[in-house]
């Protein structure tokens, strides 16, 4: 699929607004029972709380990664906002592989065993933590806007592959969006 053409400040400005919609999502799970957060629709699936704690492992890397990145960079008084955003042939496909399709549908992927959150590690502490986690996003995409995002390769959990930042931070978000809908889906089996 081709890339839709998009200024580097509207990449931003639509990341900005997924995690808004992600955040006002997240609280209100923080109005359910904590029993129905922490119940798995089966024994081979995720509840809540576990889909978080796999966000927040995965966050931790990239804001570090990313912010340190974005603070010890030049910044070379370049207006980037009106650049058009390239993603690259990888960029791309990895982007579209991790954002949910529009019937909901998903490319299956294995989990690093270390972002493997089991049913003890995640507790209402990863709730907090994801959200604490998005105001670090919204904040590394406000310092984004001084970067180039065609440039700047950030490394990835997956060591042998760089991306752009914009491509980085696109797929960490439709990640984000993957696990999220996972999560509300496991929310409403529970309340069956």
């Amino acid at each position: 699929m081709p890339q839709k053409k998009m200024k580097q400040s509207e990449v931003i400005s639509e990341l900005k607004e997924l995690i808004i919609n992600q955040l006002e999502r997240v609280y209100s799970f923080q109005e359910e029972e904590s029993k129905l957060l922490s119940t798995s629709p089966d024994p081979n699936s995720w509840n809540v709380l576990q889909c978080l704690e796999h966000l927040n492992r995965y966050s931790e890397f990239y804001t570090n990664s990313i912010g340190s990145k974005l603070k010890s960079a030049s910044k070379k008084g370049t207006n980037y906002q009106e650049l058009e955003f390239k993603a690259g042939y990888f960029g791309n496909k990895f982007y579209l592989d991790m954002l949910p399709k529009e019937d909901g549908s998903i490319k299956k992927m294995k989990t690093f065993k270390s972002k493997n959150p089991t049913q003890q590690e995640a507790n209402s502490g990863s709730l907090e933590n994801f959200i604490s986690y998005q105001e670090d996003w919204l904040k590394v995409l406000d310092a984004a806007k001084s970067f180039n995002l065609n440039k700047n390769n950030c490394k990835l959990t997956i060591p042998l592959i760089k991306m752009n930042l914009g491509s980085t931070l696109k797929f960490v978000i439709a990640h984000q969006e993957r696990h999220l809908q996972q999560a509300e889906r496991a929310l409403a089996a529970a309340k069956l």
